[in-house]
């Protein structure tokens, strides 16, 4: 008895869209992620104190009024992360001079973190990120302070969605045909 194989076009078919489901789940849940920033990275703001480097990153890069922003930190020494830092953020309205908010000191195992936020007002804001390192003579006691200037606007167009519906489509697209090159390949050799 001889065993032939019949490729069935379902089964590619359900690979594919199995395939594209998974990769949409994971950049849709993939907000919070802790990595290095490199210090060659667009739209990065960094502040040079003694011999750190503090990072800002804010995803997106024009924060928008009423949606969340991620602050994305980063404390490196010789290019290379902290381990272990002590970090409090606090925000203040650059115009009204009013704290908008204002954290406790927060352990952080390593030096780059996400702070989720969300500006109420357009405006200039001032971040300030302080942070205690308990190694350092300077600053385990009093806190190494970065400020950055960082603009909210109401700028309604989402150019982050205008992004991933483009990258779901272009994900389709392909898909679709990859489908019909191997089904009119299936076709000619029956």
């Amino acid at each position: 008895m001889k065993l032939e194989f019949k490729p069935d076009f379902r089964y590619f078919l359900l690979f594919c869209l199995i395939t594209v489901l998974y990769v949409s789940l994971l950049i849709l849940n993939g907000k919070t992620v802790y990595a290095h920033i490199f210090l060659d990275t667009p739209n990065i703001i960094v502040k040079d104190i003694d011999n750190y480097k503090i990072v800002l990153l804010p995803f997106p890069n024009k924060p928008v009024v009423n949606e969340t922003v991620n602050l994305n930190f980063n404390i490196q020494e010789n290019k290379t992360d902290l381990n272990g830092v002590f970090s409090s953020i606090s925000i203040m309205n650059n115009k009204t001079k009013q704290l908008i908010y204002n954290s406790t000191y927060k352990f952080y195992e390593f030096s780059d973190f996400t702070i989720p936020f969300i500006f109420k007002e357009a405006g200039n804001y001032v971040l300030s990120l302080d942070t205690k390192i308990r190694w350092d003579p300077k600053f385990s006691k009093k806190p190494m302070v970065a400020k950055f200037d960082i603009i909210a606007s109401e700028n309604k167009k989402n150019v982050e969605n205008i992004v991933r519906i483009s990258m779901y489509i272009g994900i389709i697209m392909i898909s679709i045909a990859i489908i019909v090159i191997i089904k009119k390949f299936l076709i000619k050799r029956n």
